[in-house]
């Protein structure tokens, strides 16, 4: 991580104009982390996961552009807004992510970590369950001064 405070990057993937219903979430952590002085970016990556041409456009297309933009970006942090029907695709993100940026942080939250926790555990550094626009910015503080992270809320 670069000195000073850590650059976060939030994804949400979506289909379609589903991005004006579900992007809440992610929405508010954006203005939190914002009104906290830390610096951040979301992308909102569309695509349709529910056809052949979606996920071959997202294994040909779609992933690998979201990879070079993250590392044009560099940021120290990279979550995701996981919703149950992207599960195998953020894992697929991931991977390419820690391959591509290997010192990267990957932070996951949302509808599924929240009902589902043990789904995603495995897959990221860190997990936020429930409303976190007031964790998202405590976490972010407390890597950039080495503190403990073991209790943020």
């Amino acid at each position: 991580m670069r000195r000073g405070s850590p650059q976060l990057a939030l994804i949400l993937f979506h289909h379609n104009m589903e991005v004006d219903i579900c992007a809440f979430g992610l929405r508010h952590i954006h203005a939190a982390v914002r009104r906290a002085g830390l610096p951040v970016r979301s992308l909102y990556v569309g695509f349709d996961p529910e056809s052949d041409a979606g996920l071959e456009e997202f294994r040909l297309r779609t992933l690998p552009e979201l990879v070079e933009t993250l590392a044009r970006l560099a940021p120290d942090v990279v979550g995701f807004s996981v919703f149950s029907c992207y599960v195998p695709i953020i894992r697929r993100a991931i991977n390419a992510i820690r391959k591509r940026l290997p010192g990267t942080i990957v932070i996951a939250g949302g509808p599924d970590p929240t009902l589902s926790p043990e789904g995603m555990l495995n897959d990221v550094d860190y997990l936020f369950r429930g409303e976190c626009e007031g964790a998202v910015p405590i976490f972010l503080g407390r890597l950039a001064n080495g503190d403990p992270l073991d209790d943020c809320p």
